[in-house]
C-alpha cells in the first residue's frame, strides 16, 4: 500500500523505513516495486543490453525524491501494476540504441578495447567513447595501464552481435522468481492478489544503469554513497570492500540521476567526487567529455579548477593539442563554446601560460 504523501514529506528517512518495515510485517513483503534497467553495452555495436531487476521499497524512495511518484503511477508509461515475481516480458525489447548517455562507466562493456589503444582525440566516435578511455596522443601524463573491465557482478556472458533478445540471467533462462508467496495488497490496495502472485509495481528504466540504480536504492534507504574512480583517473590501489558497503558507481551517472528527479543533497554529493578527482592529467579531458559539456554546473566547477592550475606546464602542453583536434572538428560540438568561457575566465583573471 502506497505511503500517504503528508507523511513523505514531514517524515525523517528513519520514520519513513519504520513504516515500511512495519506495513511488511502484514503485507508479507518489504519491496513493492520492482525495476528492469539495462547492465551491458556491447564495444563495437555500442548496443545497450542485459536488462536485470532491481526490488525496493517505494515509500523509501519518494522520500528520497517525491518527482518518482508519477514513475509508480498509472500515467507513466513504463509502469504497471503486475506479478513482481514474473521474469522480463518475453514481448519486450531488451535491448536499445537510443540509450540517452552513451559514455555512461556504469554499463559493464563487451569486448573492451585495451585503454592504451584508443586515441581519444582522433577517434571519429568521440561522443560515444569520451568518458571511457584516456587520450593518450595528447601525452598528459606518463602513460600508465588500467587492469582489465570488470566482469558484470550477474556473471552475463558478453553480447554478441545478432542476437535479439537478450536473458536476464548468465544460463540464458529467464530471471528467477523471489523465493515465497505473498498474499497482500496491490500497491494502491485495489484488490487481493492471487495466492501464486506477488502483485507490485514493475517499472522499466531505459535511461540509467542497473548498477547507478541500485547505488541510488542505497542511498535512499541508508543515506549514504560510494563512487568508483574516473576512468580517466590514473589507478590506484582500493580498499577490500565490505560486505555491507555501499555498491559503487559512477558520480558522473549519479549526478545525472540526482538531476532528473531533483536530489539536490545527492547531486551535490556527486559534484564534490568529481571536484576532488580532478586533476592536472584529466582535467581537459573531462571538460571536454559529452557529460561536462550536458551541464554548464559541471563546466564551471571544471574551469574553475583550470584557472587555479593553468600555470602548470603538464596542462600548458596539452593546449596547442587541444587547439588542433578542435580546428580538424576532432572535438564534440559545444567543446569551441567551453574552451572560449575557460579562455574569457583565465583573461579576466589575468592567468597565462
Amino acid at each position: 500500500m502506497a505511503a500517504p504523501a503528508p507523511f513523505l514529506r514531514t517524515a525523517t528517512r528513519e520514520e519513513v523505513s519504520q513504516y515500511a518495515m512495519l506495513t511488511s510485517m502484514t503485507t508479507g513483503t518489504f519491496e513493492d516495486v520492482k525495476f528492469y534497467l539495462f547492465s551491458r553495452r556491447d564495444a563495437s555495436s555500442r548496443l545497450v543490453h542485459s536488462p536485470r531487476p532491481l526490488y525496493a521499497n517505494r515509500a523509501l524512495l519518494c522520500k528520497a525524491s517525491p518527482h518518482l511518484e508519477f514513475m509508480f503511477s498509472a500515467g507513466f508509461s513504463e509502469s504497471q501494476v503486475d506479478d513482481i515475481d514474473a521474469p522480463f516480458p518475453p514481448q519486450r525489447a531488451a535491448s536499445t540504441r537510443d540509450y540517452d548517455y552513451g559514455d555512461d562507466s556504469d554499463l559493464d562493456e563487451d569486448d573492451s578495447e585495451d585503454d592504451t589503444s584508443y586515441n581519444l582525440w582522433d577517434s571519429p566516435h568521440l561522443e560515444s567513447r569520451c568518458d571511457a578511455k584516456t587520450p593518450a596522443s595528447l601525452n598528459l601524463s606518463t602513460p600508465w595501464s588500467r587492469p582489465g573491465t570488470p566482469q558484470s557482478c550477474s556473471g552475463a556472458p558478453p553480447f554478441r552481435p545478432g542476437t535479439s533478445r537478450f536473458s536476464c540471467c548468465s544460463d540464458g533462462k529467464p530471471s528467477p522468481s523471489r523465493t515465497g508467496k505473498l498474499e497482500s495488497l496491490t500497491p494502491t490496495g485495489d484488490s487481493l492478489s492471487p495466492p501464486d502472485e506477488a502483485k507490485g509495481r514493475v517499472v522499466f528504466v531505459e535511461d540509467f544503469a542497473f548498477r547507478t540504480w541500485q547505488a541510488f536504492i542505497y542511498y535512499a534507504y541508508f543515506g549514504t554513497i560510494s563512487f568508483a574512480p574516473l576512468r580517466s583517473e590514473k589507478p590506484t590501489h582500493q580498499a577490500p570492500r565490505r560486505l555491507y558497503d555501499p555498491p559503487l558507481c559512477s558520480s558522473k551517472s549519479m549526478y545525472r540521476l540526482a538531476d532528473k528527479y531533483r536530489i539536490n543533497e545527492l547531486k551535490a554529493l556527486a559534484m564534490d567526487d568529481l571536484r576532488r578527482r580532478l586533476t592536472t592529467h584529466n582535467a581537459f579531458v573531462e571538460l571536454f567529455s559529452s557529460f561536462t559539456l550536458s551541464y554548464p554546473a559541471i563546466q564551471d566547477c571544471e574551469i574553475k579548477y583550470l584557472r587555479s592550475h593553468i600555470g602548470q606546464a603538464v596542462l600548458c602542453r596539452q593546449i596547442p593539442r587541444i587547439m588542433k583536434a578542435l580546428e580538424e572538428g576532432r572535438l564534440l560540438h559545444g567543446s569551441r563554446d567551453v574552451l572560449a568561457k575557460l579562455f574569457i575566465k583565465m583573461a579576466s583573471n589575468g592567468d597565462a601560460c
